[in-house]
């Protein structure tokens, strides 16, 4: 559905400012803007370390992106996962395992979730496991949902914990909207 992945060898990895930059060879090589857009969390994989940390390993969020032009396409990317970027030195593998690129649509990567979450037995939603949920949203949450989930999509909540103690059981439901306010599963 948005799946957007650039698979190419042809880029440089560098950092400035505490941000991760990945610039194209050439403007033959495939543009960044064709593929992603600021505040995109993407995942990079077959990058190799040559010197520093791993860039493989946790999430990234798009700060800026650039154009083929004058100049190839730039992506320039935030740290998300509690990486460092002290020390690196990595390059975008070669030709026969080129580096990739990758937008995480299907997931929705963000620390600042967090609510309570409503049982909603009134919502006549069909879902996995008999649970109807209503997860309300502040105003700064509400914008992208529409951009990650489609109704029917399969959702796991993990990582939450019950109010009085306790974590909630890894579950799966089918997302069934957003009622401009909350999500509903």
């Amino acid at each position: 559905r948005n799946l957007n992945t650039v698979r190419t060898h042809q880029m440089t990895v560098s950092t400035t400012g505490g941000r991760l930059v990945l610039t194209m060879a050439s403007n033959a090589e495939p543009d960044f803007a064709d593929h992603f857009a600021v505040d995109d969390r993407i995942l990079l994989s077959d990058f190799d370390a040559n010197a520093g940390p791993d860039i493989n390993v946790g999430y990234w969020k798009v700060q800026a992106v650039t154009a083929h032009g004058a100049t190839p396409s730039k992506l320039t990317l935030d740290i998300y996962g509690g990486q460092s970027l002290a020390g690196l030195a990595a390059t975008a593998g070669d030709a026969t395992t080129p580096a990739v690129v990758a937008r995480v649509d299907d997931a929705f990567i963000d620390h600042t979730l967090e609510g309570r979450i409503y049982l909603a037995p009134d919502y006549s939603t069909q879902v996995v496991n008999g649970n109807r949920l209503r997860i309300p949203l502040s105003p700064t949450q509400r914008e992208r949902w529409g951009q990650v989930f489609a109704v029917g999509d399969l959702v796991t909540l993990a990582g939450w914990t019950k109010t009085g103690g306790g974590a909630l059981p890894v579950t799966d439901y089918l997302f069934a909207g957003f009622d401009g306010n909350a999500l509903l599963l």
